[in-house]
């Protein structure tokens, strides 16, 4: 298997945000977040039904692809408790979860429709890792997505992406796909530490600010505010249990208004 990519580098600095790294007691901050705001859910799932399709018991409301695999993903018993939860089988031996691969193809992917359109969001996940699970260099968890396209592969400027990630050893990250001419005051950890940049795959924000651990339950949140069209006002936060661990604000996530 051969990849070509064009290099790209940024088109041009700007006004720098600012970049923090959290302690894992830095509670304060998310409890006056919590009491100052007000919140609406949007969609939330937590029924599964053991070795059942997972997807009629909730409403997904999946867009066509890229979407793969579905013989990955099934309902099953909280590994601790005595709810449900939804298995995402990797096997041993698989990598990049890609629809070319065949057999070897791991985990699952697939896009919801949009559940309207928001400049602020948070998106919370509670995840199992198998104590059988070796972390190997790293895979993805549930993101944000807005504008068009897949929005991966690469960096755009008609959409953005932030998924939660993995590296080795269970590392945390927001991997993120922002517009081509993003403000790159971030690069380098001179300015932001923890933070990666790839022109052309996509930056990590906050690598290994927190970390995940097999056989136990964690609670991942993601947090983002969309720049407003013009200014490098954009924010991402992630948190672990409950715990603020990174932040970094003066993002462009967006040139046009209608990526949401």
């Amino acid at each position: 298997w051969v990849c070509h990519a064009s290099p790209l580098s940024p088109k041009g600095m700007c006004t720098p945000g600012t970049c923090t790294i959290y302690s894992q007691t830095e509670l304060l901050h998310e409890i006056l977040e919590d009491r100052a705001e007000t919140h609406a859910e949007v969609w939330s799932c937590d029924d599964f039904t053991p070795g059942a399709d997972p997807f009629p018991a909730c409403d997904w409301d999946l867009r066509s692809g890229p979407n793969w695999g579905w013989n990955n993903i099934a309902g099953t018993q909280d590994p601790e408790g005595t709810g449900t939860a939804l298995r995402v089988f990797y096997p041993e031996g698989s990598y990049v979860g890609h629809p070319d691969q065949g057999d070897m193809r791991s985990g699952s992917q697939w896009y919801h429709h949009n559940y309207g359109s928001y400049d602020e969001l948070k998106l919370e996940d509670d995840v199992y890792f198998s104590e059988n699970l070796d972390f190997v260099v790293g895979g993805n968890l549930p993101g944000f997505y807005g504008g068009e396209g897949s929005c991966s592969g690469g960096l755009y400027d008609d959409c953005f992406s932030s998924r939660f990630m993995w590296r080795s050893e269970g590392r945390l990250e927001i991997y993120g796909y922002v517009p081509a001419e993003e403000c790159v005051w971030f690069c380098g950890d001179d300015p932001c530490p923890l933070t990666v940049c790839d022109f052309n795959f996509g930056h990590s924000f906050g690598r290994g600010a927190a970390s995940l651990t097999v056989g136990k339950w964690h609670t991942i949140r993601q947090y983002i505010r969309m720049n407003d069209v013009g200014s490098a006002n954009g924010v991402m936060r992630y948190y672990l249990d409950g715990s603020l661990r990174y932040e970094i604000t003066g993002l462009t996530l967006r040139q046009i208004s209608t990526v949401q």
